[in-house]
């Protein structure tokens, strides 16, 4: 575990004087000195080439999809991805997705809204970037890599996956800046703990649970408090629970169930009841977020900042020790 020592000596935030606009806590950053960041050295990249060459030429594909297949960066993560989980990219859905697209004229292909989604990715790519690591290094350790390349995908049965330091999405309408932001924010999470807390993700359930509290609700807050400058994604109903306050409760309050029966319960219940409680239910994303939210206004974006680098546990620890937790999160180890 990262000690305190360490984590000063590497700058803890990316000091940015750009936050005019975020209310009172942007008057606590400007006073602070600016340090050089790593953070925002970083580069965000999209690639859009998967979806181009199955909308464009799908029946050169389905001549040989297997070829596609071993050359198409996209679907290479996608089957990674599957053979780590002990399953296999759907071949027949790349299969079903050229049959549909070369069922279609070029014409149709072309003002399709993923082809149309896909020119647009392209021309507001770095605008999006540079945007994006501004904002992700407000709330980042001062070294957490960035670097990533966003593939997009029309080909198979998938939201979103993580894969060799890169992202997979579905292109669908182009609605993706704050779902962007919140994967995004998992990349420099995922980096930063494995340079600061431990160098493999965790896999035993208790510290599991405890790190997807953290990595999910630290995410959602951040892409939520993005939301002005990146208006479009899937969040807002994650954002809707996270303003009711009746509803953070609820969902805090099946999680303190959960963890309070876990030691009694068999691995396969608890690994069943910490993904309907966790990621079903939302708790994860609810209530990981109001612990940030609380965390950052009581105490300032560093302390938020710095439970990255030290573990999952410090991070429910500070949150338990404020008065405004509307339920404090019992710990296992």
């Amino acid at each position: 575990m990262t000690n305190l020592k360490l984590s000063r000596r590497i700058p803890v935030t990316c000091t940015l004087l750009l936050l005019v606009g975020f209310g009172q806590l942007a008057s606590q950053e400007a006073k602070e000195e600016t340090q050089p960041c790593a953070c925002l050295t970083f580069k965000i990249a999209y690639d859009v080439s998967s979806v181009l060459e199955i909308i464009l030429r799908p029946d050169q594909i389905l001549d040989a999809p297997e070829k596609f297949m071993d050359s198409d960066r996209a679907s290479q993560l996608v089957t990674m991805w599957h053979k780590k989980r002990g399953s296999k990219a759907g071949a027949k859905d790349l299969q079903n997705e050229l049959h549909k697209w070369a069922g279609m004229s070029l014409d149709e292909r072309r003002n399709n809204d993923q082809f149309l989604a896909s020119q647009h990715l392209l021309q507001t790519e770095e605008s999006f970037a540079s945007g994006a690591v501004r904002h992700l290094c407000k709330y980042l350790p001062a070294d957490a890599d960035l670097t990533t390349t966003i593939y997009f995908t029309t080909a198979w049965n998938i939201d979103v996956i993580h894969e060799d330091r890169d992202i997979v999405i579905h292109i669908d309408k182009g609605e993706f800046d704050n779902m962007l932001i919140h994967e995004l924010h998992h990349r420099g999470f995922d980096d930063s703990y494995k340079k600061h807390v431990s160098g493999e993700i965790p896999t035993g359930l208790f510290d599991r649970i405890y790190f997807m509290l953290q990595l999910e609700g630290m995410a959602t807050y951040v892409a939520y408090r993005g939301r002005s400058e990146f208006p479009n994604g899937r969040g807002w109903d994650d954002y809707n629970l996270l303003e009711d306050s009746a509803t953070v409760i609820q969902l805090a309050e099946e999680l303190v169930g959960l963890l309070q029966n876990a030691q009694r319960m068999k691995t396969d219940v608890l690994a069943k009841q910490s993904w309907e409680v966790g990621i079903r239910d939302r708790a994860f994303y609810v209530v990981g977020a109001h612990m940030a939210k609380v965390i950052e206004e009581a105490l300032g974006r560093e302390a938020l900042i710095e439970t990255i680098i030290k573990s999952p546990y410090s991070f429910v620890e500070l949150y338990n020790g404020l008065q405004a937790g509307v339920v404090k999160i019992p710990i296992l180890r």
